[in-house]
């Protein structure tokens, strides 16, 4: 049997330190900020309801488009050809899951007056370029959209970077300029109900709205919804608000032709966050923000974010307080900093508390001593159920808040992809509230500490508030060079011609497969797959790839299992290889090699419907 009396003692010892007038303040605090997010998500529930509410009684008064307007009127072309010149800018980096499905719905809106979409990219090697550029070839008949090549950024974020070079390209005769990130799934009247609030409130500054994340099942992801869900009652108000959220920010294109209150040198000198740079300026000069309370957008999560993906996202948006462009902006950062961490962890301490009064009232049952301490201090229980009492509440308005806005964005989008209620799991968004808030004050402290970070591939430094210094790691471009690689041999595979290529050197993993990807590989030198060597996993598309081409055993064992280089002789017998050329020289393997091209070419028309009649040397 195992001695627990040294538990038992410690037990009563924390007990009994957790009944003490500060430890019963903490843990009185934590019911109160408990029940303060219950009551503000109640709050938020309200304001999206009262929309749901409305678009009902639209319906049944005879608006069947009340997710497009809310005057059914607004819909005649009267009205529509006096709608204002709309440019939609999306920065994009990389090509994730959701990705394409985000963008379909953004190009595919139902705004009636001229639109405009500018996708700004870092480069065209970026892996989203491609991807856009079918998109936009699709629907080239019916969207005015563009492709646009900003360059690497080394003064400010590579966000803000592609942003500023949407404004450069964007129309001469847009009023009104859509900053979008390519994580958000618009619904078809979103563009016009932002647009109809700017016009019906000229002193509007910025227009934003707010995401309703879907979580995909792993523990970072709910992390994420977590975390947004405190700032979705600052958002919810259906009118003026004090937040921001870059992922979508109407505002006036004047306001950047013209730098007003220096919204453009703001952001490109240095700039890191364009939405608290934005929310400063607006701050600063007691400009108005706004969010409508249909600007609630559904932004599923992925289903490999990992929690090291998480915590890097957690580090993004605490290094966002340590930038700055004014003084006035600081003091709100280091308020908002102190603030945080201090709620954070005041949401946390109180559970560590109530779950030591649970195990010392759990082990009282078999300790005697434990049992007369407790009678002692008997407040402990009491504190802990008082804060059960109160989680429970917080967890039933965050799931009427999150099933109001569900509902709202399945109205809001009734052709759309439906979103439900059931693929919440309940345990895991408790456990992901206590992992979130314990992580956040390190993750602050970190950001404080070493200002700087690593961010979609870039290194940032921050001096002074400002980006002193972007740089771009090559081993942080491996998931782009990744993507490009399976990009190029989906491109060589089903090509209707062969395609032969010569290795006069030594090819190895990627250039194996590249290679390889060729119908007919003629070598000289050495081919072999050097994953194993240095504990990299081969992508699925490139055994698929192998196999089709290396037929049963010598693929898996021969080249997959085993280290090694392989020369010539013994890959052809393997079947790697078609044609070897021992002993020469490249011109030599280069010209066997064209002998085979010039012998496939005298195949009839039918083999080379087969086949091919074009050969890549």
């Amino acid at each position: 049997m195992w001695n627990l009396e040294p538990l038992d003692a410690l037990l009563a010892v924390l007990s009994r330190a957790f009944c003490s007038p500060l430890a019963i303040f903490i843990q009185i605090q934590g019911c109160v900020i408990c029940l303060t997010l219950a009551i503000g998500w109640c709050g938020a529930a309200y304001v999206r309801n009262r929309e749901i509410r409305r678009m009902k009684k639209d319906a049944n008064g005879g608006n069947y488009f009340s997710f497009i307007c809310q005057d059914i009127n607004d819909l005649e072309h009267s009205a529509q050809v006096n709608l204002p010149r709309v440019s939609v800018i999306m920065p994009l980096k990389g090509f994730g899951e959701h990705n394409l499905q985000n963008w379909r719905s953004q190009i595919t809106s139902l705004y009636g007056g001229p639109l405009e979409f500018l996708f700004v990219v870092e480069s065209v090697d970026d892996p989203a370029y491609h991807v856009v550029s079918g998109l936009i070839s699709k629907f080239k008949d019916s969207v005015e959209a563009r492709i646009i090549v900003a360059g690497i950024s080394t003064i400010c974020s590579q966000k803000i970077h592609n942003q500023l070079a949407g404004i450069e390209n964007m129309h001469k005769d847009s009023k009104y300029v859509l900053f979008l990130d390519d994580d958000v799934r618009l619904h078809p009247g979103s563009i016009g109900a932002l647009t109809a609030e700017m016009q019906k409130n000229p002193e509007i500054f910025i227009q934003t709205g707010y995401p309703l994340d879907l979580p995909s099942g792993s523990l970072g992801s709910y992390c994420i919804y977590e975390y947004h869900m405190p700032c979705s009652m600052g958002f919810a108000t259906g009118g003026k608000t004090f937040f921001l959220w870059g992922g979508c920010m109407m505002m006036h294109a004047n306001d950047f032709r013209e730098d007003l209150y220096g919204v453009v040198s703001g952001l490109r000198d240095g700039g890191y966050s364009d939405d608290m740079t934005l929310a400063a300026i607006a701050g600063e000069h007691k400009r108005l923000i706004t969010s409508p309370p249909v600007a609630v957008f559904p932004h599923p999560l992925a289903s490999d974010l990992s929690f090291s993906r998480y915590w890097n996202y957690l580090r993004k948006q605490t290094f966002v307080l340590e930038s700055y462009i004014s003084n006035v902006n600081w003091l709100m950062n280091r308020a908002l900093f102190s603030s945080h961490c201090y709620l954070s962890w005041g949401f946390v301490w109180p559970y560590f508390m109530a779950l030591t009064h649970f195990l010392a009232a759990l082990r009282s049952l078999y300790s005697d001593r434990l049992s007369r301490e407790l009678k002692v201090s008997s407040c402990g229980l009491t504190l802990a159920s008082c804060l059960v009492v109160c989680t429970v509440i917080e967890l039933l308005s965050m799931w009427n808040l999150t099933k109001v806005e569900i509902q709202l964005c399945n109205m809001l989008s009734p052709e759309g992809p439906r979103v439900s209620l059931k693929s919440y799991n309940w345990g895991l968004i408790f456990l992901a509230m206590l992992v979130d808030n314990f992580l956040y004050p390190i993750s602050a402290i970190r950001s404080h500490f070493s200002q700087y970070i690593n961010w979609s591939g870039v290194r940032y430094y921050l001096r002074e508030g400002k980006i002193s210094k972007a740089h771009v790691s090559p081993s942080d471009r491996t998931p782009e060079l990744g993507f490009v690689l399976r990009a190029t041999i989906a491109d060589l595979i089903p090509l209707p011609m062969p395609t032969i290529t010569a290795v006069t050197g030594h090819a190895a993993a990627s250039g194996f497969i590249i290679a390889r990807a060729h119908d007919y590989v003629g070598d000289r030198g050495f081919i072999y797959m050097s994953e194993l060597d240095i504990g990299v996993p081969i992508a699925r598309y490139a055994m698929s790839e192998l196999r089709s081409r290396i037929f049963g055993y010598e693929c898996d064992e021969g080249f997959v299992a085993e280290t090694g280089e392989d020369e010539g002789r013994g890959s052809r017998e393997e079947g790697a290889i078609d044609r070897t050329v021992e002993g020469g020289t490249e011109v030599m393997a280069v010209r066997a090699l064209m002998r085979i091209s010039q012998g496939l070419s005298f195949l009839r028309f039918e083999e080379q419907e087969r086949c091919g009649g074009f050969f890549i040397i």
